[in-house]
């Protein structure tokens, strides 16, 4: 995947018809930059496409020859890691065939959303009015103010991709911005009271391998990260929740991971650690619990909570991602959400 980002003169250059060009220099990461684009505003663009990772590089620009004295923007290529993914989702590429997810709106968007990985399941949108309804389906123009997404109403919306293969340990991985209160769910007893589910596979329900949760995430009444899985063999909970608050309206990267034979189970957000607990199982493999984006569903496909605001990247691994793997995923998206 290449990183793209757009470089801006500084907005007190009010002319037109200049020179202007950009370079990148002090790091290790290689990128190419587009042609500039005189925007007629004393504002000048250029696409910059990521070639090989690296460290930052520094972002100059040289106007009618003269370099711009103003603070240098940094920038550094990174790819999300591909080994161990099992499921991924993308609004910017619904169909796996490069198209976005509300090419067509507002006549008919997408009524499904395609797994990206290798296991190519296909999601049904659910709930939905029509695909394209405002403030409930595919949104966005793809660009860093506006980014293509799937927005849910937070009352019946949702993407249901059946009952997948389990996890015995994963990192889940989830690019959202919370709008408002959902539907709350629950994953049981002894497991999270109150969260609006963002991406499970399972809830609460009977207490058996069949059904149980092999792993939940959402956010909590007051905008905390929170976890849960049931324990193979018990079907105990094992609830994690952090502290740091996620503020409506903001994009932000959510990921949990867990291995249990490596003693390494951790919320975090955008990359950086929230709470950690060392786990003492592995997760419980939910056989027939059903995988689903921006909600929570029973085996039957009873409702158990909704997500309310906007949903763009879902990315789930069958192994524990290092710090480092998360960050570079943080920063392989990031450009897409301006954070």
């Amino acid at each position: 995947r290449q990183t793209r980002r757009h470089v801006r003169s500084p907005p007190s250059i009010r002319r037109t018809g200049a020179q202007v060009s950009f370079t990148a220099t002090g790091g290790t990461s290689v990128v190419s930059f587009g042609t500039v684009t005189d925007l007629g505003d004393g504002r000048y663009t250029s696409v910059v496409t990521g070639v090989q990772e690296g460290t930052p590089l520094e972002v100059s620009a040289v106007l009618d020859g003269t370099p711009l004295r103003s603070a240098k923007p940094s920038l550094r290529v990174a790819n999300a890691p591909t080994s161990g993914l099992a499921f991924h989702v993308d609004a910017e590429n619904a169909d796996g065939a490069g198209n976005f997810g509300g090419k067509g709106c507002p006549a008919a968007g997408r009524a499904s959303w395609k797994d990206l990985s290798a296991n190519a399941v296909t999601g049904t949108l659910a709930g939905f009015t029509t695909p394209c309804g405002a403030g409930s389906g595919w949104a966005g123009q793809g660009t860093p103010d506006d980014p293509y997404r799937l927005t849910l109403d937070g009352t019946d919306d949702h993407v249901s991709f059946g009952a997948t293969a389990s996890l015995t340990k994963h990192t889940l991985v989830a690019w959202v911005r919370q709008t408002g209160a959902g539907t709350l769910g629950s994953s049981g007893n002894g497991g999270l009271a109150a969260v609006f589910p963002i991406l499970t596979k399972g809830t609460g329900e009977a207490e058996n391998a069949m059904v149980d949760i092999n792993y939940y995430l959402g956010l909590d009444e007051l905008g905390h990260l929170a976890t849960d899985y049931e324990h193979v063999t018990t079907s105990t909970n094992a609830p994690l929740t952090g502290t740091a608050k996620v503020t409506d309206g903001t994009w932000v990267m959510l990921s949990s991971t867990l291995d249990a034979q490596a003693s390494v189970r951790a919320n975090a957000v955008n990359a950086t650690q929230d709470v950690q607990l060392a786990p003492t199982a592995g997760p419980s493999p939910g056989t027939a619990s059903l995988l689903v984006v921006g909600g929570a569903n029973r085996s039957n496909g009873m409702a158990s909570g909704r997500f309310k605001g906007d949903v763009a990247v879902v990315r789930t691994y069958d192994r524990a991602l290092t710090p480092q793997e998360l960050v570079a995923t943080c920063h392989a998206y990031s450009a897409r959400f301006r954070i």
